[in-house]
């Protein structure tokens, strides 16, 4: 399906992204990853560590550096996806309007398509400049649970009345095209990739008793983890035991 300057005789360059705290990334991420790229058919998937996330606490979360590592080691030799540090590399806030505007400025001549959960798709009007994203990304929203499907499309007319049913994008369930007094502002899909109910906040608990983390992280992942551990479990257990929380 032509979209957004393709043809029937071209194909732009596909970078597809998905942001997140990573903290840590697991084997939900990367199977997500992986899915949306083979559906979106990427050249490029961009796995990408928010640096000053303005809506998660900064505590508990590890240093910058050492989160791209880890992740950096469980995408080890998974083409397309790859590591990209350019959140890292501003002071601000880790606003994802910024982020994609950055991205398409180094990136003129791509598609860009924005992964983003269900449980997360109705904060956006809560987000800077949340509902003029599709303007920079194309969105592909993915169910983590029953009837996603159902509040995408409650969710999408709500965000914007305007929008129009349009040949899905292949790989996707429902593409809407979005629009504003006539004039189109971009578009987003429904993909229903089944996603493995792994917790990034489980997996830290489960990590800090002592628990078997395999096949739950990658291994090369987990060994770096291991490698790190005195770094890490003070950063994890101190936050968890400033917010009462117990592991066992």
């Amino acid at each position: 399906m032509p979209l957004q300057g393709m043809t029937d005789h071209t194909r732009i360059q596909r970078i597809g992204v998905l942001g997140g705290t990573f903290n840590p990334v697991h084997i939900g991420h990367v199977r997500f990853a992986l899915e949306l790229a083979e559906r979106l058919q990427s050249d490029r998937f961009l796995l990408m560590p928010s640096a000053n996330p303005p809506h998660k606490e900064a505590n508990g979360l590890l240093p910058f550096d050492l989160r791209c590592r880890l992740l950096e080691a469980a995408i080890t030799n998974l083409a397309p996806l790859e590591l990209c540090r350019l959140e890292g590399e501003r002071s601000a806030p880790s606003y994802t309007w910024d982020t994609l505007g950055l991205l398409r400025e180094a990136n003129p001549n791509a598609e860009l398509f924005f992964g983003l959960g269900c449980e997360d798709f109705p904060q956006l009007p809560f987000w800077k400049n949340g509902p003029t994203l599709p303007l920079r990304a194309h969105l592909c929203i993915v169910p983590r649970g029953a009837g996603d499907e159902a509040l995408f499309l409650s969710t999408a007319h709500g965000i914007w009345p305007g929008a129009l049913p349009h040949p899905p994008l292949e790989g996707a369930r429902h593409t809407l095209l979005l629009t504003d007094t006539g004039k189109e502002t971009g578009f987003i899909s429904y993909f229903d990739i089944p996603l493995l109910p792994v917790s990034s906040t489980r997996l830290r608990r489960h990590w800090l008793a002592g628990g078997d983390m395999r096949q739950l992280l990658p291994e090369a992942e987990l060994a770096l983890l291991e490698a790190q551990r005195p770094t890490i479990k003070a950063v994890w257990e101190g936050h968890a035991l400033e917010a009462g929380c117990t592991f066992r």
